[in-house]
């Protein structure tokens, strides 16, 4: 490498911020050089926080070296002439460029303007604060809920008095969605549900002699409670998330808004077909829990009954 190609870089290679202290007769002479930037500033500006300070006299900050200069090397000259003013010390500038001198008055400026830190928030007020919040978003959701409902029931009532408003294609892909395909997950859970009334009815009653009466509590249990609250609950569960995420998904792709764009209301294009499918599905899907939940129990009832028609295991006489 050649001495010229040397100079080069030292004379192009970029300088840290320096910050340099002397004594001088009207006072104290602070020296800035190199590039007072923000990625170059750490080590000047512990320099700075650590620097004892005069109580009297002059100061005078010379940015005649100062390669370059950013909003935090003006914020730090700008902290360093504030601390010096504080104890009573006259701050003299000396050749500082237009440049500079714009972006110190800046600093200055708005140097007043930052936020101040919020007070401390009382636990039982910040307490009182979420629930009053929760409350109204509650109400909010509530009214958003009642207005839907009611939206609902008015597309519903319409679609009965004008039929031709119910779109058979969706329907029918939604019938199969909410009901043919919830039938081994709703039968399942009616047939478990039953065998564990029969098993828990039998183990009760025998207690009293009364075991013939557990097919009244299967039967009663499964038909009036049961069978269409597990039924409800799993269309609520399975159907109703799935149809939450479709719509939603289609919300965020401002389909929706499409639709209100080229006139298609989109209860009837989208929450209709639901809504029927639904009420379609509801009593099929409870008369198969119901079934299904009298087979569990009949099994477990049989089971129970031949095991009390056992005859109790004699020990064998001892010989002799």
């Amino acid at each position: 490498m050649s001495a010229d190609t040397v100079s080069a870089l030292d004379i192009d290679a970029p300088e840290d911020a320096r910050l340099s202290v002397s004594g001088m007769p009207e006072g104290w002479l602070l020296s800035l050089s190199g590039r007072w930037t923000t990625t170059r500033i750490a080590d000047v500006d512990r320099e700075l926080r650590s620097l004892e300070l005069p109580t009297n006299g002059q100061a005078i900050i010379d940015l005649s070296r100062a390669l370059a200069l950013d909003t935090a090397g003006a914020w730090l000259v700008d902290r360093t002439e504030r601390a010096l003013q504080a104890n009573g010390v006259t701050v003299t500038l000396r050749d500082i460029e237009t440049s500079q001198a714009k972006l110190l008055e800046t600093v200055r400026a708005n140097d007043d303007q930052c936020p101040e830190a919020a007070p401390p928030i009382n636990a039982f007020v910040a307490m009182v604060e979420r629930v009053g919040r929760a409350t109204v978003s509650a109400a909010v959701e509530g009214r958003d809920l009642l207005n839907f409902l009611g939206h609902s029931v008015i597309v519903l009532a319409r679609s009965v008095v004008r039929p031709s408003h119910i779109r058979m294609t969706p329907l029918v892909h939604h019938i199969e969605q909410a009901g043919l395909n919830a039938l081994p997950i709703v039968g399942l859970i009616s047939f478990l549900i039953g065998i564990v009334l029969a098993f828990q009815g039998a183990e009760q009653l025998a207690k009293f002699g009364a075991q013939i009466f557990t097919v009244d509590i299967v039967a009663q249990g499964v038909l009036r409670e049961m069978g269409v609250l597990l039924t409800a609950i799993m269309l609520a569960g399975r159907s109703g998330s799935a149809f939450t995420a479709q719509i939603g998904t289609m919300n965020v792709r401002e389909e929706v808004d499409a639709m209100r764009t080229i006139g298609i209301d989109p209860m009837e294009v989208l929450v209709l077909p639901r809504l029927w499918a639904l009420v379609i599905c509801l009593p099929l899907l409870t008369f198969f829990a119901n079934i299904m939940g009298l087979l569990g129990g009949a099994i477990m009832a049989i089971s129970a009954g031949k095991q009390a028609q056992k005859p109790p295991s004699r020990p064998h006489p001892c010989p002799g």
